[in-house]
């Protein structure tokens, strides 16, 4: 897991971000010769990766990164200087470019993480690594001890226990520490990982605990209603309350209310509101802030779309034929050459016909071919009579279309098509929203602004939609209403799903953070 070694601000160069995904080692190959010419040509953007780099330093010290890498390290000097070469401005980019490979090997693809080689009497855990939801992380190490609290504001945080067990915990939470095989969580959610020879460990909750059998899991403490939801990523878990317990396995989860009453085990998404990894992007820290359903950056291979609910090794996207990763100038993104298939995610949103009162999804495109064109589209089924609900397109003449479905008395009763006031362009980056809220207002915006005007829904939201189409061509709405529209042809990047409607200064932030430079 990787982070940005760095806060940034939305104006912030895209220079900037280059340099700390190098530093960070999570950059590709063209990134880092990118940055090489632009250190041997610019004495102003050496000063500042200077800047970069010392903060840098400063934090793989406190990391305490073992003495054999530092070694490891030291032996690649002589090729770096020898590579770059002394002299005039390349003898300070040979000094820079030293320090960014040295501070790429010493990080690593793990990130900033202390390895804490000895504890002492009476420790039950360590914090390791915070970081908020602006993304300025904090690598020092808090140990705590029983009787102690953990409360996380905001943010996300990694703790580690002297068993290997690791948390992820999503604040706002707090997290009581007791006993050496146990934590108490009074708040928030948390996703705990627990190694072999680890098996037992619990996560106590008001009226129970959930026992680990040798797994991945995630609970979630509502502070308001009280109920808690756990689900098992991988593994098992027994979760017990009074006399009563429930063992779950892999996809599985079951809520329990207060009172000590379970609901019936289902095999539920596991989706909302679980952070499974700390932030690696700046982006994805201010993301996760919002609690998505789905977020999908493409880049590194899609692991950084790992962000709330997958594995590295999984991705939630089935491409079909028309579509792949591609890359162009270091960045990754998703190409989709305007196939009917597009790219489907089966089950993804299925929260929505559960507990979503609104949505909000968004996601950057580039056009690069004209006609109708459909960009994305939730549907319950991927057959012949498939009904659809949010769906953004685009007209001929570039006009775009936002497109939502109200429920009547006995299920979907209709569409209500929202249209932008402003026409995208062919091969320009935009990045888009759409958002509603049931029996609220339905919103369409263009980099940050709204670009349509306001649609009263009056009605209820039809959310009945598991499964996502992300470039597919749309068909059938309602068996007579029929919409014929291609599947998109451009590209695809930083795809947001989230199961509540966001404000106009959320979806500014968001968009700043998509856009630094």
């Amino acid at each position: 897991m990787s982070k940005k070694g760095a806060a940034l601000t939305p104006e912030s160069d895209a220079f900037v971000e280059r340099s700390l995904r190098v530093l960070d080692g999570i950059a590709r190959d063209s990134e880092r010769a990118r940055l090489e010419q632009e250190l041997l040509t610019s004495a102003e953007r050496r000063t500042l990766f200077v800047r970069l780099n010392l903060h840098r330093t400063e934090v793989i010290a406190a990391c305490g990164r073992l003495d054999a890498e530092r070694s490891q390290a030291e032996k690649l000097k002589g090729d770096v200087l020898a590579r770059i070469g002394w002299g005039g401005a390349g003898s300070l980019a040979a000094i820079l470019l030293l320090g960014l490979w040295l501070g790429w090997l010493l990080t690593g693809n793990e990130g900033p993480k202390r390895e804490i080689t000895q504890w002492t009497q009476g420790q039950l855990a360590a914090l390791t690594l915070t970081v908020d939801d602006s993304g300025l992380m904090n690598a020092s190490t808090r140990f705590f001890r029983s009787g102690q609290t953990l409360r996380l504001d905001q943010g996300v945080a990694r703790l580690e226990t002297p068993a290997g067990v690791e948390m992820i915990v999503d604040g706002p939470a707090t997290i009581g520490f007791e006993r050496a095989r146990s934590v108490r969580l009074n708040a928030g959610r948390m996703v705990a990982w627990v190694p072999d020879g680890a098996e037992g460990f619990a996560i106590e909750v008001k009226g129970g605990r959930v026992v680990d059998l040798g797994t991945r899991f995630g609970v979630d403490v509502d502070a308001v209603t009280g109920e808690i939801l756990t689900h098992v990523f991988d593994g098992r878990v027994c979760v017990e309350s009074g006399a009563s317990e429930i063992e779950l396995t892999g996809g599985q989860e079951v809520r329990l209310m207060p009172g000590g009453l379970f609901t019936g085990i289902s095999s539920g998404s596991g989706l909302v509101g679980f952070v499974r990894e700390v932030p690696r992007t700046q982006l994805a820290a201010v993301i996760a802030g919002f609690a998505p359903l789905l977020y999908y950056s493409f880049d590194d291979q899609g692991k950084s779309g790992s962000l709330n609910m997958f594995d590295a090794d999984r991705s939630p996207l089935a491409f079909g034929t028309g579509g792949r990763r591609d890359e162009r100038e270091g960045r990754t993104f998703l190409r989709l050459s305007g196939q009917p298939e597009g790219c489907y995610a089966k089950g993804v949103l299925s929260p929505w016909s559960r507990d979503a009162s609104g949505y909000t999804v968004l996601l950057r495109v580039r056009p690069i071919e004209p006609g109708s064109q459909n960009i994305l589209t939730a549907t319950n089924t991927l057959g012949p009579d498939r009904l659809f609900g949010p769906q953004l397109r685009i007209r001929p003449d570039g006009q775009l279309e936002h497109v939502t479905v109200v429920r009547g008395p006995a299920g979907p009763a209709g569409e209500v098509v929202q249209s932008s006031d402003i026409r995208i362009s062919q091969g320009q980056w935009v990045t888009l929203a759409i958002t509603a809220a049931s029996e609220g207002i339905m919103r369409l915006y263009v980099d940050g602004q709204e670009a349509a005007s306001p649609v009263d829904l009056d009605a209820s939201l039809y959310l009945g939609y598991p499964d996502l189409v992300v470039g597919g061509s749309a068909g059938r709405v309602r068996r007579d209403v029929m919409h014929h529209v291609a599947g998109f042809s451009g590209e695809v990047d930083d795809l947001v799903v989230i199961a509540r409607q966001l404000t106009d200064a959320d979806l500014a932030k968001i968009h700043g953070y998509m856009n630094p430079g």
